[in-house]
C-alpha cells in the first residue's frame, strides 16, 4: 500500500529576497540620518550664530554703518594734511559685478552649503536606490549612453498571469478526473476487518503534489499544516468565518516583500464527525481567488472519491468477509 512521506517543510528565503526586503528600510533610514545631519547642523548654526551675534541670527546687524564702511577702507587710507583736513582715499573700487559678489555671498554662506550639501547626498542616494533594485530585475537590454533599460513589459506580465491561470485550472481538472480517484485509493486499508481510508493522509499527499506542482510550474513557494485539534488561536478568526461560510478564507500581508511575515489560506472542514483545519502559508507567495477554489475542491473531492471507494468496497466485500466482520 502507498504510503505518503512526511517530509520536514520549510520555505527557503533566499540571500536575494533578504536584500530586496530590507532595500525599503535602508532607503529610509539614509533619508532619515541625511536629513537628520542637515537639522542637527542648522540648529549648531544657529545656536553658534544667536551667542556670537544675537542680531544676525534675524539677519539684521548690531554695527552702525558708519563703522563697516570703516572697515572696508584701507588702513593706510586715512591721511591729515598740513592744513588739519582730513582725507579719505577710498581704495580701489573692486572688480567684482554685483552678480559675482551675490553668487560669492550665497556659495560662502555656512546654512547655503549645509542645504547644497544635504540635497546633493540625498540626491546620490535616490539615485543609487533608483538603480540597485533593477540588479534584483530580469533585464533583457541596457543601453549606456541613453540610459535606457528595458523589462518584462505588461504584455509578458499578462502572458504569464494567464499561463499561471491555465496551470491552476489543469489541477482543478486533474483532481476531479479519475486519475486523483485512482490515487485516493492506493491509500485503502485492506489490512484491517473493515477496509478504510484516512482522509488526513490522503489530503496531505494531494497537498504535497500542488505543493511540487507550484514550485516547478509558478515558481511559487508555501508549506502546509493540517490540525486535527487544537487549532492555532491566531486564526480563531479566519477559522470561525471558514465554518460558518464552508470556504476558505484567505490572509495576505500588506506589504508581501516584508519576510517576516506570511501569507495565509485557511479552511475548516469537517468528515465523518471528525473536524480539521488545513493551513496553507508562505513569505512570498500571496495567495488568489484561484488558490481558494482549488483548496475547497480538493477537500470535497477527496470526501467523494472515499465515499465512493468504500461504498464499492463494500458492495465487493463477500457477505462471509461481511459477516465476520459484524
Amino acid at each position: 500500500m502507498f504510503k505518503n512521506k512526511n517530509s520536514l517543510q520549510y520555505e527557503k528565503r533566499t540571500f536575494f529576497m533578504w536584500v530586496d526586503s530590507f532595500i525599503p528600510y535602508l532607503y529610509t533610514v539614509g533619508i532619515i540620518l541625511v536629513g537628520g545631519w542637515m537639522l542637527i547642523s542648522i540648529g549648531l548654526l544657529g545656536y553658534k550664530t544667536y551667542k556670537v551675534d544675537p542680531l544676525s541670527f534675524f539677519l539684521l546687524s548690531e554695527k552702525p554703518i558708519v563703522e563697516e564702511i570703516l572697515e572696508n577702507i584701507d588702513g593706510n587710507t586715512l591721511k591729515i594734511d598740513s592744513e588739519m583736513q582730513i582725507q579719505v582715499n577710498l581704495a580701489n573700487p573692486s572688480k567684482e559685478t554685483e552678480w559675482q559678489s551675490f553668487l560669492k555671498s550665497i556659495i560662502q554662506s555656512d546654512l547655503n552649503r549645509i542645504i547644497f550639501r544635504g540635497i546633493s547626498l540625498l540626491v546620490i542616494w535616490m539615485i543609487i536606490f533608483l538603480i540597485i533594485p533593477v540588479g534584483f530585475r530580469r533585464l533583457r537590454r541596457i543601453k549606456l549612453f541613453r540610459m535606457e533599460i528595458e523589462v518584462e513589459n505588461v504584455e509578458k506580465a499578462a502572458i504569464q498571469t494567464i499561463e499561471i491561470t491555465g496551470g491552476k485550472a489543469k489541477l482543478m481538472a486533474y483532481l476531479s478526473s479519475n486519475d486523483a480517484e485512482a490515487t485516493t485509493l492506493q491509500f485503502l486499508n485492506d489490512e484491517s476487518s473493515v477496509p478504510s481510508m484516512d482522509f488526513r493522509e490522503v489530503l496531505e499527499h494531494f497537498l504535497n503534489e500542488i505543493k511540487e506542482g507550484y514550485q516547478k510550474e509558478f515558481d511559487a513557494h508555501f508549506v502546509y499544516e493540517i490540525h486535527l485539534s487544537s487549532f492555532p488561536k491566531m486564526f480563531d478568526e479566519l477559522i470561525h468565518e471558514s465554518k460558518e461560510t464552508e470556504k476558505v478564507m484567505i490572509r495576505n500581508k500588506i506589504n508581501n516583500d516584508n519576510l517576516f511575515k506570511k501569507n495565509y489560506l485557511v479552511m475548516y472542514y469537517s468528515y465523518n464527525h471528525q473536524e480539521m483545519v488545513t493551513v496553507l502559508s508562505s513569505y512570498t507567495y500571496e495567495f488568489d481567488v484561484l488558490d481558494k477554489h482549488l483548496v475547497e475542491l480538493l477537500h470535497h473531492n477527496i470526501s467523494k472519491n472515499i465515499e465512493n471507494i468504500e461504498y464499492m468496497v463494500a458492495l465487493t466485500t463477500p457477505p462471509e468477509n461481511a459477516s465476520n466482520s459484524t
